[in-house]
């Protein structure tokens, strides 16, 4: 509603953000480091890309579109993407109790999406 853009707002949240964990890390003695291998510097890339840049970017334009009440259930289905990207690549396996969380969750989504029956109120008086 303010008229700002899901890419600049992200990146002005990832500034903050970077900012304030770099001046705790300084205050609380953390040492900064880095992993010169392939395998950091690309999950690194990968999460800076897809994680972060596309993944709330994207967000941010779900918040403009519905609002941020409605997008706020869609956050609930993020597990559940993860869950299915870990059984695929790494073989997690589906267990009865995470399969009733799933199944609440969608449950869950759709009593909160679906459009609510109209109301017919009847006004009069009794003879």
């Amino acid at each position: 509603k303010a008229g700002l853009r899901p890419l600049t707002t992200n990146a002005w949240g990832m500034l903050y953000g970077a900012t304030m964990l770099a001046v705790y890390c300084v205050v609380s003695g953390t040492p900064f480091s880095f992993e010169w291998s392939t395998r950091y510097i690309g999950s690194l890339v990968y999460l800076v890309i897809a994680g972060s840049v596309i993944g709330f970017t994207a967000y941010l334009t779900l918040v403009g579109r519905m609002g941020p009440e409605r997008a706020a259930y869609c956050t609930v289905l993020f597990p559940v993407v993860a869950l299915n990207i870990s059984a695929f690549a790494e073989g997690y396996q589906w267990t009865l109790p995470a399969l009733m969380g799933l199944v609440l969750v969608m449950l869950g989504n759709v009593l909160v999406f679906r459009k609510p029956k109209p109301v017919t109120v009847v006004t009069g008086t009794l003879a």
